[in-house]
C-alpha cells in the first residue's frame, strides 16, 4: 500500500471497517460433508485434457512477481498462504482418471505445496532483480503433476534487498 496516497489509504481503511468485510478469523470455507470426489468443471476438464495430450506441459503455469518494500515477515506470509489454501478447495484439489476413463477431481482436507525462500545474490540491486527474474522463469517452466500437486501452487520468496 506504499504506492497509495493518503486519501486512497483512508478510503481502503473505511471500506475494510464496513460490516462483513473484516473478520478476525475467516477460517476455512464450509466443506461438503461426505464427499471428496466431484466431476471436473469445463475449464478443469480442458486443463486435464491438455495434460493428457501434452504431458509435462507448462501451458497453464502462471508466474506472478510481487514486490514488497520494507521488511517482510516470512512466517506471516507463510501463514497467509496456508490460510488461503485452507479456505479454497481448488488449492487442495488433484485430478484423477476413473476406471471408466472419465476424469474427476479429489478435494483433500489438506495438501502441501512447495514453499521456498531464495536468496538472490548480486553486487547491486539490478543484478539481484535480474537473478529474481531468472529464478521466476526457471520456476515457471517446471511442469506439475495434476494427480499429485494442488493446481500447481508453489510459493517462492526471493530477497533482492540487503541480505536478511
Amino acid at each position: 500500500m506504499t504506492s497509495l496516497d493518503e486519501r486512497e489509504r483512508a478510503l481502503i481503511a473505511r471500506r475494510l471497517a464496513e460490516p462483513g468485510l473484516r473478520r478476525s478469523d475467516p477460517g476455512a470455507a464450509p466443506r461438503r460433508a461426505g464427499r471428496t470426489e466431484f466431476p471436473l468443471s469445463f475449464a478443469q476438464r480442458r486443463m486435464w485434457l491438455h495434460h493428457q495430450i501434452v504431458p509435462g506441459s507448462t501451458a497453464f503455469n502462471l508466474c506472478i512477481e510481487l514486490t514488497v518494500d520494507g521488511d517482510l515477515d516470512v512466517a506471516a506470509l507463510r501463514a497467509a498462504f496456508d490460510a488461503l489454501v485452507a479456505r479454497h478447495e481448488v488449492l487442495r484439489t488433484t485430478y484423477h482418471t476413473g476406471d471408466d476413463g472419465d476424469p474427476f477431481q479429489r478435494v483433500h482436507d489438506s495438501l502441501g505445496y512447495p514453499w521456498e525462500v531464495l536468496d538472490a545474490p548480486g553486487a547491486d540491486a539490478d543484478a539481484r532483480r535480474a537473478r529474481v527474474r531468472e529464478l521466476a522463469r526457471e520456476r515457471a517452466s517446471r511442469p506439475y503433476d495434476l494427480a499429485a500437486d494442488s493446481a500447481g501452487l508453489a510459493v517462492n520468496a526471493a530477497w533482492i534487498g540487503s541480505p536478511r
